[in-house]
């Protein structure tokens, strides 16, 4: 992260990403986890806790009380306090789980970072993003990937996009 973090430093500013993530600690852990840096560094690391994942993927609710022991009950889904506001992200997929969202208001979060892939059009996600700023009070700001074309699983072409910043009035 020490490039992130230092273009954070010099333009004053946050970074919200993911990854698939390898846990030390634990060799056959593996997390997609959303992370926040800013000029102070390191700002939270969020592991996805129930959303759908990769197959290779550690879900958060099948090893929780082991998880809390290593990292503290304050490591799943983080709220930070910065001097823009408190963040939050979460990854992909839950922002389609409502409670989610719920949980990062309910911890203080102001604002929430949401790393996303958005390749289900079965989902309709602007009302959704929409719904989130307006049921939690929070500004939702999504980072969707973009100009990637590929086939899906049914053999459709795909493209993403759809960035938004979406308001506590929804």
């Amino acid at each position: 992260f020490a490039p992130v973090v230092e273009a954070c430093r010099r333009h004053d500013c946050y970074v919200a990403t993911s990854t698939q993530e390898k846990v030390p600690q634990k060799k056959d852990w593996y997390f997609h986890t959303g992370f926040i840096m800013g000029p102070e560094g390191l700002v939270l690391r969020s592991p996805k806790v129930q959303a759908k994942s990769a197959p290779s993927v550690t879900y958060l609710r099948d090893i929780e009380a082991e998880y809390k022991e290593l990292f503290g009950a304050d490591s799943i889904m983080p709220v930070a306090k910065t001097p823009i506001g408190n963040l939050a992200c979460f990854v992909e997929g839950e922002a389609e789980v409502l409670e989610a969202s719920r949980l990062l208001s309910s911890k203080g979060a102001e604002v929430i970072l949401h790393t996303s892939l958005e390749e289900n059009d079965s989902i309709p996600w602007q009302a959704l993003k929409q719904s989130i700023g307006f049921q939690c009070h929070v500004f939702l700001l999504t980072g969707a990937t973009s100009r990637m074309v590929y086939a899906d699983e049914r053999g459709n072409d795909w493209c993403g996009g759809a960035s938004t910043i979406v308001g506590p009035a929804g």
